[in-house]
């Protein structure tokens, strides 16, 4: 999946601590960590993926994120109540600490 985020302000800044958010019908949430798709290596007959440490935002550009990963359906039961996905979000934390939500689904 690809993600563009913005940074609208005149420094630049980062993001880490980076999950997706799958929230339930019964307002349950379970995250998990997305895997940079653009360093990912496939060796020995394996793929192997690797966790964004930070994203690096420019002050006034756009920046293009390959998010790869998967979630399987017994960490939803087992997390949630239900498996019937309503919202997903993309969270991070910024530089001051707070936290940073885009919405992907819902």
């Amino acid at each position: 999946m690809d993600l563009t985020l913005y940074n609208s302000s005149d420094i630049h800044y980062s993001l880490f601590d980076i999950s997706i958010e799958f929230e339930d019908m019964h307002g349950e949430k379970y995250s998990n960590e997305p895997y940079d798709d653009t360093q990912t290596i496939f060796a020995s007959g394996r793929y192997n993926y690797r966790p964004f440490s930070t994203i690096e935002l420019e002050p006034k550009k756009l920046k293009l994120i390959h998010l790869d990963g998967c979630i399987q359906k017994d960490d939803l039961k087992k997390y949630t109540k239900s498996i019937n996905i309503k919202k997903i979000v993309f969270v991070a934390k910024n530089h001051k600490n707070g936290i940073f939500r885009k919405k992907l689904l819902g």
